[in-house]
């Protein structure tokens, strides 16, 4: 195995590889063998073949029946995948057996009230980042999400409170252009307009590149009844995120609204 963690390090594609065939050449010969297994799952994910990697992390727990405190390792794996997939619900499967078994990992205990407010138990999520907050007050995922699932619940007073706190990160690290974001759709939510342009003007100086600002600040000037700027903003989300599909979305919605109503206009000249 020493070989293999060596080939890791290099972080390069010749060295993962290389070190695949090492694991699957070792258990070849003996598939009794859990750290094989488990190390196998990793490299695998890192190489994006997540398919694999599960298949690996799964005959990993097997075998790590007896030590589910070791399993825990090919647990976090196997929820993170599934989490990128967007199958909240069987990444909330395994981060609730970590946290069962280790109650004070705030990392899964973030994940979990992730995957829960992803599937809709909202409270339930809150009470798991509340529980991360009690060992880590400045939590920032914890924060934001609490911030997000009162934003779900309606209440966008106590929904500002945690975005805040949550700003009070390093102020030019883009993951905190999330935090001010929610702010600013705080306000949004409250006709504040004027705020929320500024909260969104805000994220746009810390990550130039954040389309989901962009496309925040097109609903404002939709509020406000300047199409025209709405457009221009839309335009500049598909330039940076071509693929996404919120860009399309807006604007063909925004169109759509732009377009007179014929029917009516019918009406009028008959």
């Amino acid at each position: 195995m020493k070989q293999v963690y060596q080939l890791e390090k290099t972080d390069t594609l010749t060295g993962l590889t290389q070190a695949t065939r090492l694991l699957e050449g070792l258990i070849a010969k003996r598939r009794d063998v859990a750290e094989a297994h488990l190390e196998l799952g990793r490299i695998q994910n890192r190489l994006g073949n997540q398919d694999q990697a599960i298949m690996s992390l799964m005959e990993a727990l097997t075998l790590l029946s007896d030590n589910p405190i070791k399993g825990l390792e090919a647990r976090e794996t196997i929820g993170a995948i599934y989490m990128k997939r967007g199958n909240y619900d069987e990444a909330g499967g395994q981060f609730k057996k970590i946290v069962e078994a280790s109650p004070t990992n705030v990392t899964a205990r973030g994940n979990l009230g992730i995957c829960l407010e992803q599937i809709g138990f909202v409270d339930l999520a809150i009470d798991e980042f509340k529980k991360v907050l009690a060992v880590e007050p400045n939590n920032f995922v914890s924060l934001y999400n609490l911030g997000l699932a009162s934003s779900l619940k309606g209440d966008y007073n106590q929904a500002s409170v945690y975005f805040e706190k949550a700003m009070t990160k390093n102020q030019r690290d883009p993951q905190v252009a999330m935090a001010v974001l929610g702010l600013a759709s705080c306000y949004e939510a409250k006709q504040q307009y004027p705020e929320a342009k500024l909260m969104i003007d805000k994220v746009i100086s810390i990550d130039a590149r954040n389309h989901y600002a962009y496309l925040a600040k097109a609903r404002i000037y939709e509020a406000l009844k300047e199409p025209g700027k709405a457009i221009e903003c839309i335009r500049k989300a598909m330039q940076i995120a071509p693929n996404d599909n919120n860009c399309k979305a807006a604007m063909s919605e925004l169109l759509i609204k732009s377009v007179p109503n014929t029917a009516s206009l019918d009406r009028l000249v008959h």
